[in-house]
């Protein structure tokens, strides 16, 4: 049985919701930015999952800052983050 490796990562998990669908969410660490987009169904009868994770190799980064970006407009930034953690936003 695998019992995992030394990679870093952080998980953003997000609130099932209309409001959360095509945010894109930015992390900044380790002098470098990431960004992925919470959006759903992607192919035939399929559900997305609600939960984002971002992958830091076996560097062991110092992460900035966390930034959301909504369709409404509104920006979120979360701060004080650690890497192998979950985040949870409503």
């Amino acid at each position: 049985m695998s019992q995992g490796g030394s990679n870093k990562f952080l998980k953003v998990r997000f609130q099932k919701n209309a409001k959360n669908l095509g945010a894109i969410v930015s992390v900044t660490a380790a002098g470098k930015t990431l960004t992925d987009f919470l959006y759903s169904g992607e192919g035939l009868s399929s559900d997305q999952s609600s939960t984002l994770i971002f992958g830091f190799s076996d560097l062991n980064p110092e992460i900035n800052h966390l930034t959301i970006n909504y369709l409404s407009g509104k920006i979120d930034t979360v701060r004080n983050v650690t890497a192998n953690s979950a985040i949870e936003i409503k």
